[in-house]
């Protein structure tokens, strides 16, 4: 068995690779006794996360940790998934508790233990493949495509849009991405919503910084539009969207931009040289984009005339 000193240092070991926490049996299995994590735990060298999973030195408080927590409890095989694992890739936050698949055992929900006990853990048994598997960093995650897939079936249309489109904005929908989606979401239920949302998105015409801009692109995918370039350099400026050979720009206004009087200058100024450069310039706003997208493809259809 592990003496004290030794015993510690296996703890250290093992939290300071898996975000702050350990399971017990990863002790076990290394020779600390039962005993020594049962004065562990009295002595506050370790806190209480889920049976059988403990946070080292003090009470856990980032993302990371709690995920982490959930893979562990649910064993070995287990995966981060649904919208947990679209938050660890950046494509928006959680609005459920930690989700994690796991591909044997019961499904279930469990509470986290004082003082972690405002935690919610969703364990779901599922099919998985290799393929299925990104870490980020310590952590077994679901992949950017098949945490998509994961979401069809537990997310309104509009909140899998959202998600769709961070993926997008953060460089996640590659072309290697979508095919895998494609060709993995047969499989699954729901999958008709993906699936527009797959082929309407294309990767080579350029990234995109904002959900406006992510929305936009889609909208015009949607509306059977030739797709803009995005984020184009024009003489000094970038502009959100260009059709070069009609020579149309595209500028968007979100809700939270171009709202103060030094913006609307600025506006003014890249719409003048825009111009002066022979390129015609529409604006649309949020509003535009989102509540009327109909009205938006058929101003951009007229200014496109017969060039495409």
């Amino acid at each position: 068995m592990a003496n004290g000193v030794e015993a510690r240092r296996i703890a250290y070991s093992l939290a300071a690779s898996q975000e702050g926490v350990i399971a017990r049996r990863q002790l076990i299995g290394r020779g600390v006794s039962n005993d020594v994590v049962a004065h562990w735990l009295r002595s506050g060298y370790v806190f209480k996360f889920l049976p059988g999973v403990y946070s080292l030195g003090r009470p856990a408080d980032r993302d990371e940790s709690f995920w982490m927590a959930g893979v562990l409890y649910a064993g070995d095989g287990s995966i981060l998934a649904g919208e947990s694992a679209a938050q660890a890739w950046g494509m928006g936050q959680s609005r459920t508790g930690i989700e994690v698949v796991r591909p044997r055992g019961v499904q279930r929900s469990v509470r986290g233990i004082a003082p972690h006990d405002e935690s919610k853990f969703i364990l779901r048994r599922g099919s998985l493949e290799p393929d299925d598997f990104a870490p980020k960093g310590p952590l077994p995650t679901m992949d950017p495509a098949r945490t998509l897939i994961d979401l069809c079936t537990r997310v309104s249309d509009r909140r899998l849009r959202r998600y769709f489109i961070e993926a997008g904005r953060n460089g996640l929908l590659t072309a290697p991405c979508l095919n895998r989606m494609a060709r993995r979401s047969l499989r699954f239920k729901n999958r008709r919503k993906l699936a527009a949302l797959i082929g309407s998105w294309d990767p080579t015409t350029g990234r995109i910084r904002s959900i406006l801009e992510g929305e936009f692109k889609l909208v015009c995918a949607e509306g059977s539009l030739p797709p803009p370039l995005t984020n184009y350099r024009i003489g000094p400026y970038e502009v959100d969207a260009v059709w070069l050979e009609a020579r149309l720009v595209v500028e968007l206004d979100g809700r939270k931009f171009h709202s103060d009087a030094e913006a609307l200058v600025a506006d003014s100024e890249k719409t003048r040289c825009l111009r002066s450069l022979g390129f015609r310039v529409l604006r649309f706003t949020w509003n535009d984009v989102v509540e009327r997208p109909e009205w938006v493809v058929n101003q951009i259809r007229m200014a496109l005339g017969s060039t495409y």
